[in-house]
């Protein structure tokens, strides 16, 4: 045990481990940064409308949510300017509603005469209307209280595909919407569905804000890419250090170096672990503060509505929930990656050669779903810790289509984790014949 704790100590000492992990959580908010910057001052005034009114929104709360915006952003007087030079300073979503379906030729004559006499102004109170008609079609489009099919659903998505699904696969993903259905009525039943805030006119939903904090390109999702390198940059350390050394025969001979093999792999697991969770934390952190989750954690995540449509997710959850069980999966999936990493190096007993299989194996699981005609519908990478990076922002969710498989995120651990733990195994074993 003394072993173990020196040899964590020592992989917490390096220095390049630390830049590495810094650096990320420093890329990963100016990325976050770039995404939200363009609309922060909507994003505030609507965490301040849910602070005063609470985090559910419905279709009686859309005047209220527009005069807000009105009165709290850059936009405001420059909406109100135009639609008093128009004349229509009292414009009640119901009228734009039926003008944009056809139905209000009053409107329509006074926006032709709008459009000949000052075309600037025009456009002015035509993007007025889009901010008044997004949240009111948020509402009214994407409720499950007006019926949804999902095994109907379901189907589009399939036939959607740019590949076809294998038949045994398409079967299985069919019967997994057709389930689903109950799920849907449960929701309309327990009012999860009640399109909760914040909301930004620039987007398409509801859930950008809380999806960007999860995607593989900037947010917790990133986390994962940068533990991933922060695992084989201590597999390296740890057991590719011995190796380098050419240590292996001594270190690793009779009993008591097997030992040692084992107690350096768990050190590894665990400074991994570690790190991981103290980014994912910090990360975590940062992001109540700047995205205001304290206001919206316990909200069911069913609420959210993105541009190509609602969130079905397989079991009641909240956005909390959903913070942890991606925390869950993502310690689950870098803890994969570190146990490849370190046997790898086991079995071909050389550092250099084990690092360039382990980072030939990331790239070829990439490749597969990046590349390769119809990779993406590989069950197989799909599930490996790869894939589940790639997808980071999407678990839960039918958009991801086989996270709509039941317990999908839990079997895909266990798989790849007996893999890992099968080559780490005979790595061991190859060890072990060495020694003997």
């Amino acid at each position: 045990m003394r072993f173990f704790w020196e040899e964590s100590k020592f992989l917490l000492r390096s220095k390049f481990l630390w830049i590495v992990s810094l650096l990320g959580v420093a890329l990963c908010l100016w990325v976050y940064a770039g995404q939200v910057s363009y609309n922060q001052e909507e994003m505030d005034a609507s965490y301040a409308f849910t602070q005063e009114h609470g985090p559910s929104f419905r279709e009686e709360d859309v005047d209220d949510f527009i005069e807000y915006i009105l009165d709290y952003t850059w936009e405001g007087p420059f909406y109100r300017d135009s639609l008093q030079k128009a004349g229509l300073l009292d414009l009640p979503p119901q009228d734009v509603q039926a003008y944009n379906e056809g139905k209000n030729p009053a409107l329509t004559e006074k926006m032709d005469q709008l459009l000949e006499q000052d075309e600037a102004t025009y456009w002015e109170v035509v993007m007025y209307m889009d901010l008044l008609c997004r949240p009111a079609d948020l509402v009214e489009t994407n409720s499950f209280e007006k019926g949804f099919d999902t095994e109907a659903w379901g189907q589009n998505l399939i036939e959607s595909l740019p590949h076809p699904l294998p038949a045994w696969l398409e079967e299985k993903v069919t019967e997994a919407f057709r389930t689903l259905q109950p799920r849907v009525e449960e929701i309309v039943k327990n009012g999860e569905n009640h399109w909760f805030l914040p909301y930004s006119s620039f987007m398409g939903g509801n859930s950008e804000w809380f999806t960007w904090q999860f995607d593989k390109y900037g947010g917790l999702g990133f986390m994962w890419a940068v533990a991933f390198l922060v695992a084989g940059i201590l597999a390296a350390r740890s057991i590719g250090g011995s190796l380098m050394e050419n240590r292996a025969g001594l270190l690793y001979a009779g009993k008591p170096g097997r030992r040692v093999v084992l107690w350096k792999t768990a050190s590894v697991l665990a400074v991994t672990g570690i790190v991981y969770l103290f980014l994912s934390l910090l990360m975590t952190g940062i992001f109540i503060l700047w995205c205001r989750l304290d206001l919206y954690w316990n909200v069911p995540l069913a609420s959210m509505v993105s541009y190509d449509g609602v969130t079905i997710p397989r079991f009641p959850i909240t956005v909390g929930g959903y913070w942890l069980f991606q925390l869950g999966v993502g310690l689950g999936s870098v803890l994969i990656m570190a146990l490849l990493f370190v046997a790898f190096q086991l079995v071909t007993k050389n550092q250099y050669a084990g690092i360039a299989l382990a980072v030939g194996f990331s790239l070829c699981l990439i490749a597969i779903i990046q590349v390769v005609p119809g990779g993406e519908n590989s069950l197989l990478a799909m599930s490996s810790p790869i894939g589940l990076f790639l997808n980071t922002g999407l678990f839960l969710q039918a958009r991801f289509l086989f996270a709509v498989l039941p317990h999908f995120e839990g079997l895909s651990l266990l798989f790849w984790g007996l893999v890992a733990s099968l080559i780490g195994g005979l790595g061991y074993l190859r060890m072990r014949r060495t020694a003997l």
